[in-house]
């Protein structure tokens, strides 16, 4: 969706660290954001209007806000997508596999309910937790987890309407990372029933963190990546907030 309003990084060196920016085609460029879809889950982070008539009617009424964008670079990543702009948040493992499947079968079958479901149903029995070694914030922290899920949050709220993270602000500077550890096929539920019930932050299997950089890479098999409900490839896959570059109209 904002992949046109920058041009692309700039990395550089500074004392023996790459630096990446993202430099705004227009720094007075703002996004309108007209909710037409399913799901409408950014919409719903920035808590605008569902209504598109709504929105369409008080346009005029709405003011810019700055948030936080996610720049994400993948080494896996398909052609022509190697650095691409998160808006409000990535998953990575068993959630983007499941979309990964859900969007070949929606090709064949225009339904996103029985896409899903064939996607969850030819998905879930069968997956297991993948070795991954995560970075925070260019070496400060590092994290190796029996990984099944990871969650790379800007915004509120992910699919399904509900909250990953504990305490997400779109235009704080952060990432907000949750990692769901050793918990494979049918096991997952579980997990994702204390993450929607937001009831997860001292499981022992699940893990919070918040950060300005993330890095994850694969130490076992290949670990699919989607970004703001996109499959773009697989690990390794590295993140990087971008403080309140972007004006949306809210």
């Amino acid at each position: 969706m904002a992949n046109g309003f920058f041009e692309d990084s700039i990395q550089s060196s500074c004392s023996s660290k790459v630096i990446h920016k993202l430099i705004p085609i227009s720094p007075e460029a703002i996004l309108g954001i007209v909710p037409a879809g399913t799901r409408n889950i950014l919409a719903k982070s920035l808590n605008i209007s569902l209504d598109p008539e709504i929105i369409c009617n008080n346009i005029n009424k709405m003011r810019p806000k700055k948030i936080d964008i996610i720049s994400v670079f993948s080494n896996n990543s398909k052609p022509g997508n190697k650095m691409r702009i998160c808006l409000n948040a990535a998953e990575i493992g068993i959630g983007a596999e499941i979309i990964d499947r859900s969007k070949v079968v929606r090709e064949k079958i225009n339904s996103r309910i029985v896409s899903t479901a064939l996607g969850i149903i030819s998905t879930l029995p069968s997956y297991q937790s993948n070795k991954c070694e995560i970075i925070l914030d260019k070496g400060k922290k590092k994290i190796n987890a029996n990984m099944t899920m990871a969650i790379v949050a800007n915004g509120v709220y992910l699919a399904g309407g509900f909250r990953p993270a504990c305490n997400p602000k779109i235009n704080d500077g952060l990432l907000d990372l949750v990692i769901v550890n050793d918990s494979g096929s049918f096991k997952f539920l579980n997990s994702l029933i204390d993450i929607k019930m937001e009831d997860h932050v001292n499981k022992e299997n699940i893990i919070y963190e918040q950060a300005k950089t993330i890095s994850i890479r694969s130490l076992d098999k290949e670990v699919t990546v989607s970004v703001d409900g996109e499959p773009v490839g697989s690990l390794p896959v590295s993140f990087y907030i971008h403080k309140r570059i972007l004006n949306v109209l809210t």
